[in-house]
């Protein structure tokens, strides 16, 4: 289990899915809600963690899962997803999908955790 508790040996980070260094490069909206998620200490700072590095395509079909659950569910975080990676489903995976190619470009370095759980996107 991960624990939103400081204290705990399980806590998590919140980290960019596209590195932040990216912001450099003119890539535009880094910080946005998109592209933040929930990373365990060991992916976001551990001595294997992504830092720098692009994940592995398949985590980014989990990253779109993940926007598409919160526009699905009218979470209040829908609009501002929407406004940010386009408004229908064909719209977000194109953003998304164009937004890697061009961060590969860049950082040509993939990265994938030691472990991959079941996750819920």
């Amino acid at each position: 289990d991960i624990t939103l508790s400081r204290s705990e040996e399980d806590s998590c980070d919140i980290d960019h899915f596209f590195p932040h260094i990216l912001k450099s490069s003119e890539f535009k909206n880094i910080n946005g809600i998109w592209n933040l998620v929930i990373a365990c200490k060991a992916c976001n700072r551990g001595i294997d963690g992504k830092f720098e590095r692009i994940p592995e395509l398949q985590f980014l079909e989990r990253l779109n899962t993940r926007n598409n659950f919160y526009i699905e569910s009218h979470h209040p975080l829908r609009e501002t997803i929407i406004n940010q990676t386009g408004r229908t489903d064909k719209d977000r995976r194109n953003y998304l999908q164009n937004f890697y190619n061009n961060a590969l470009e860049v950082i040509p370095i993939k990265w994938k955790p030691k472990e991959v759980y079941e996750g819920s996107f």
